[in-house]
């Protein structure tokens, strides 16, 4: 009897875990904490306004860089949708150095509204074509 209610117990658990929310606040919470202890000693150093330089965790690699978009970020550009120009720009400057240009770029950026001038979809345009080999728009 002792067996079958210890077998239920462990069912109704699981099944708690499963549909709720739960196991996701303790992962998200956790990620939380791990990402704060890694960085509670190494404050991110400022290149330029704007932009952090964060050491990275032990085991990644050396040849990959995240660009993110902080409040700083829509504090200086605006609200979404930013001008194609901006993109354009952030090609222009990682690419400028052919020493320390990337192999590849991402942008993962939805364009789902028309931009303000068929100008700045040319200048997107032109940067995607002369960055061609190392950037993907997705």
């Amino acid at each position: 009897m002792s067996l079958f209610i210890g077998v239920i117990i462990i069912i109704f658990i699981i099944v708690l875990l499963k549909y709720t929310i739960i196991i996701d606040v303790i992962e998200a919470k956790s990620m939380d904490l791990n990402f704060f202890m890694t960085d509670v000693f190494h404050r991110p150093e400022e290149i330029s306004e704007g932009v952090y330089k964060i050491n990275k965790a032990k085991g990644l690699r050396n040849d990959i860089a995240i660009f993110g978009f902080d409040e700083k970020s829509l504090e200086i550009l605006g609200r979404f949708p930013w001008r194609r120009s901006v993109y354009a720009e952030f090609l222009e400057n990682i690419n400028k150095d052919s020493k320390t240009s990337p192999k590849g770029v991402l942008i993962d950026v939805l364009f789902t509204e028309n931009s303000q001038s068929p100008e700045q979809d040319q200048i997107l345009a032109d940067a995607l074509g002369k960055y061609r080999k190392n950037t993907v728009v997705d």
